[in-house]
């Protein structure tokens, strides 16, 4: 295939074939290997950062196909270098029209190609080079339009070296489990990880398929994240459960295991020593009931006492056995001491009664972060306060240094004030209040839930008033705390719904008290007014904006300390 070189582009060609030339006669093929394997570990660890920004990307993308010309990411030049050296590729393997075409087609998307294609591109001395180096060709991504020949090739071309796999059907049906899994599961005692993420009805079943009865000795991470299972779930539909890999010894390096929505036979999976543990959205009610029971549960945890980071929502344990074990029975459970444990996010449950079973299962003397969020209504959407377990806050953890609240009620404020007395070290507070609807208040309960309509100044205030000093409190009429100030070391705050006004009154707050707040991230949504942004500049306060979206907070500085990537 020919490709006319742009004549604007030719004097930049031949300097930079002339440049190239040069790298070539003083780098040998082995210390240009090295190059490549460094290139391709950066690039790694590029994509890792920006796995947060791919939605805005994608978004991006609808507003015109030159977005990346503006960038001045042509890729003619590569290109066209590529087809002037064909008479240097004697004995080479060369690119092949479908390579080339794949190539071109993401010269539009250069930002997403990864390392390994662009230098096995570029000229005939650097592409025999990177076929010959396995560790480049290490990552495999399989996307709803990757073609099987390019899958094969980078499994071949990766010889023996441990696999990183990232599966991404989210978008069109264009490639089918039973056509690459056969592939993949062919070299499954090389998975280093498994990254798999559906959005289509059957397919997390059929790969889940493949994996039954495999043994995975080097695989450290599992993802298996079904999107679109609520959906089926409310249609009733038979979703199949298997019994992956093979028993307890099948997957001995297992390090990181999440799975949402993506259930498993848990009388002999092979879960255990784990360091990160995510389980969402698996038992399902009257539809599916598939997660593991309490005993199997607590199992988990006592088989994993390294555990460092944990993210649970309240439908993983069958609700009926946390109802028996705390509303009938009344049993406190032993807690299972996890003394590694930093970083607990506790989502959905549905009554309060079940969130502190499971909360009390957790000894963690080292916990520093903990994020609380989305306990407001139960599974028919009815509000409920979840007082008590603000109540039980207190007594279990007191050691937290980063804390989010979000979407949480707690129709006693006092609850949450006693709470946050005992965080003598807490440093960042992120609070999402549930906003004020725009329309009727009493009956549209997913717009707060959702983030949608205006503050709510009242409930914000509710959220913040433990940080009123205490001349103020009286003043209000508000109960004296037994810690003033309240969280000595707080340094910044990220907010959600929460007004100017409000604000205002927390950082002059903060300040009067000898305690002043250094910075605030506030959500673009609420729409800081220029006088508050005086304000807080005044007391001065550093001021950042973010945007919420379904992956958590995204800023220039971005922390998802609180958000795994779903």
């Amino acid at each position: 295939m020919t490709i006319a070189q742009d004549p604007k582009t030719s004097t930049t060609s031949n300097s930079l074939r002339s440049e190239k030339d040069f790298i070539n006669s003083i780098l040998p093929p082995e210390l240009l290997s090295k190059v490549f394997e460094i290139g391709a570990d950066m690039d790694d660890e590029t994509d890792d950062e920006c796995d947060d920004e791919d939605d805005e990307d994608d978004k991006d993308e609808d507003e015109g196909d030159n977005r990346n010309d503006e960038k001045g990411y042509k890729g003619d030049i590569i290109i066209a270098d590529m087809d002037a050296k064909d008479e240097d590729r004697k004995g080479v393997e060369t690119a092949t029209d479908e390579e080339e075409d794949d190539f071109i087609y993401d010269r539009d998307h250069i930002e997403r190609l990864q390392f390994a294609t662009l230098v096995s591109q570029v000229c005939s001395v650097w592409r025999k080079v990177a076929l010959t180096t396995p560790p480049i060709w290490r990552r495999l991504y399989v996307e709803d339009e990757t073609r099987l020949d390019k899958i094969a090739a980078w499994l071949d071309r990766s010889k023996a070296v441990p696999l990183d796999v990232d599966v991404d059907l989210m978008h069109d049906e264009l490639i089918a489990p039973d056509d690459f899994m056969p592939l993949l599961v062919e070299h499954v005692s090389r998975w280093r990880s498994f990254d798999c993420h559906t959005a289509i009805t059957e397919q997390m079943p059929r790969i889940m398929a493949y994996l039954v009865g495999k043994k995975a000795p080097l695989l450290e991470e599992l993802v298996l994240n079904d999107q679109e299972a609520e959906d089926v779930f409310e249609a009733s539909y038979d979703y199949p459960v298997h019994s992956i890999f093979a028993g307890p010894a099948s997957l001995p390096n297992l390090r990181q295991l999440a799975l949402w929505t993506s259930p498993v036979i848990w009388t002999s999976h092979p879960f255990a020593n784990l360091i990160q543990l995510e389980l969402c959205y698996i038992a399902q009610g009257e539809v599916l009931c598939s997660g593991p029971s309490l005993g199997q549960f607590v199992a988990l945890l006592k088989s994993s006492p390294k555990l460092e980071k944990v993210l649970i929502s309240g439908d993983i344990v069958d609700a009926s056995d946390l109802r028996d074990a705390f509303e009938i029975l009344g049993e406190v459970p032993e807690p299972v001491p996890l003394n590694s444990l930093r970083c607990l996010t506790i989502t959905e449950f549905e009554t309060p009664s079940s969130v502190n079973y499971t909360l009390r299962l957790f000894s963690a003397p080292e916990l520093v972060e903990l994020g609380i969020t989305d306990l407001c209504f139960d599974g028919e959407g009815n509000p409920v306060d979840f007082t008590p377990t603000f109540d039980l806050m207190s007594t279990v953890f007191s050691t937290v240094e980063k804390l989010e609240l979000a979407y949480v009620t707690c129709a006693n404020p006092e609850s949450l004030e006693r709470w946050l007395c005992s965080l003598k070290g807490l440093r960042k507070l992120h609070v999402i209040v549930p906003r004020r609807p725009v329309n009727d208040p009493e009956e549209d309960t997913e717009e707060r839930s959702t983030g949608a309509g205006q503050p709510d100044p009242d409930l914000a205030f509710h959220f913040l008033r433990a940080f009123v000093p205490p001349k103020q409190r009286i003043k209000l009429s508000l109960p004296p705390l037994t810690m003033s100030p309240v969280c000595p070391l707080l340094e910044e705050l990220t907010t959600s719904g929460v007004p100017d006004e409000v604000l205002v009154m927390f950082a002059e707050a903060r300040k009067a008290q000898g305690r002043p707040i250094k910075c605030i991230v506030h959500d673009a949504r609420d729409n800081m007014s220029s006088k508050c942004r005086a304000q807080l500049e005044e007391l001065e306060v550093e001021l950042e904006e973010y945007e919420e979206t379904n992956y958590g907070v995204v800023t220039d500085e971005e922390d998802d300390s609180f958000q795994t990537q779903r």
